[in-house]
């Protein structure tokens, strides 16, 4: 939206110190150095258009070590598959063509930069190496906090440690899926070539601008190229030409929580349940809120190495009554002692109710969700075999066996199990379902 204000010739004339009859021009210079001249006779009015601010755009984790959010569009684009806008190397603004001459950064050539020069050679030499904030387009127009991409960050982004990269088409646009090795989020780049003079050229690419200069070759910068069948992050383009831009976000330091009174673990949190029921500040076998501790199967009270049906040897209806688990096969009161337990159903359904939307935050670099902000739930997964599966996500325990009549809108598969809350990555909302008893969980006790 643009807000847009108003003023007479006369009086624009008149602060700027000039007398109408005297004025038979008035010259405006754009940021090129071209200037433009205007018949003064011929002007009825002039309007300035104010940029209101621009909604920020939605972004995804996807559970990079910088901390990194990708944005899900490119800049001037409504959905992932478009391809928005181009932009020179540097500016803010689109343009119809992307020359030496219009080019914002040099007198006219190559050899004329004004800004962003390392070398005598290609201009006047101020040493700037990236770009600065009033020349960031997703800083000027999302706010502080937004930049477009670094080389780093590209890197960062399609090292085939943290995420899988494959070329493919979604919603009939080709482009590059990357997707989360550890959240299983995922953004689309689409591709649109790249713009030079008045043309689109390589339509079967794509390019995306990063913020930094080529180094040494002051004319170009880095950017990011997806091609037929690789993708590069040591690519660079003129500074003249015309890419795409794919805005980041930075880490956004989570708050700060005060959870424990001093570090002699476990402390009993109170969240003031009807119930009475305090809830223990880290799980078994863990030395602070962020620390996972140890994984057990359903009523085993020692942690092991790998998790099957075949090394699983509890009969439930021996370890358990009326659907609990017995103290001797309750690892929080063999490991921790009386008068710590397993969550009962019932308790872990009054957490919910108490508390039906959480917080994902960090703590000492550890994703989790706080409760009540009083309660942290590291993320932790569950072991099936040797393999940790679902790891971006916390969960645990309970003493009480699934039975159909106790919840039955819940899907009741052959293999039965425990129950065990179920939280969605980035999401508020979760849910209580249950999970075959061998699978490896950590437990969070639980006194009164």
């Amino acid at each position: 939206m643009k807000q847009t204000i108003t003023l007479l010739v006369t009086a624009l004339l008149m602060m700027a110190g000039v007398q109408t009859a005297q004025a038979q021009k008035m010259k405006i210079y754009f940021t090129s150095g071209e200037p433009v001249g205007y018949d003064i006779q011929k002007i009825d009015r002039i309007e300035f258009e104010e940029a209101l601010p621009v909604e920020e755009p939605e972004y995804v984790d996807l559970g990079l070590p910088s901390g990194t959010l990708w944005a899900t569009c490119n800049i001037g684009s409504s959905g992932p598959e478009e391809v928005g806008n181009f932009y020179a190397w540097g500016e803010t603004e689109t343009k119809d063509t992307y020359s030496w001459a219009t080019y914002q950064f040099c007198n006219g050539s190559y050899l004329t930069m004004n800004k962003y020069c390392t070398d005598e050679y290609y201009g006047t030499v101020d040493g700037l190496k990236s770009l600065e904030p009033a020349d960031d387009a997703a800083t000027t127009l999302y706010g502080d906090g937004w930049s477009i991409p670094t080389k780093e960050q590209f890197e960062e982004l399609v090292n085939e440690t943290y995420t899988t990269c494959n070329r493919t088409t979604q919603n009939d646009v080709e482009g590059l899926k990357v997707t989360s090795r550890t959240t299983g989020k995922s953004i689309f780049l689409p591709i649109g070539g790249y713009r030079d003079g008045t043309s689109s050229y390589d339509t079967n690419s794509g390019y995306y601008w990063t913020k930094d200069l080529y180094g040494g070759i002051d004319n170009l910068a880095r950017s990011f190229s997806v091609e037929v069948d690789s993708y590069s992050a040591w690519d660079s383009k003129s500074r003249r030409c015309g890419l795409n831009i794919r805005p980041v976000r930075a880490h956004v330091a989570p708050p700060t929580y005060n959870l424990c009174p001093d570090d002699n673990h476990p402390h009993a949190i109170d969240l003031y349940l009807k119930s009475g029921t305090k809830w223990a500040c880290c799980n078994v076998g863990a030395n602070s809120p962020e620390d996972v501790g140890y994984y057990f199967a359903w009523g085993e009270t020692e942690p092991k190495t790998t998790y099957t049906e075949n090394n699983y040897f509890i009969r439930w209806n021996e370890v358990s009554s009326h659907d609990e688990l017995k103290p001797e096969y309750d690892a929080a009161t063999v490991n921790m002692g009386s008068p710590w337990h397993m969550p009962s159903y019932e308790q872990l359904e009054e957490l919910q109710q108490r508390c039906r939307a959480v917080e994902w935050t960090e703590i000492n670099g550890v994703k989790g969700v706080i409760i009540a902000k009083k309660l942290f739930l590291p993320v932790s997964g569950r072991y099936y075999g040797d393999e940790l599966d679902y790891p971006y996500t916390p969960t645990f325990w309970t003493s009480t066996i699934y039975s159909s009549e106790r919840t039955p809108n819940m899907p009741n598969p052959s293999w039965g199990g425990a129950y065990i809350p179920s939280f969605y990555l980035g999401e508020s909302a979760w849910d209580i379902t249950h999970l075959p008893f061998y699978l490896g969980l950590p437990i969070r006790a639980v006194c009164e």
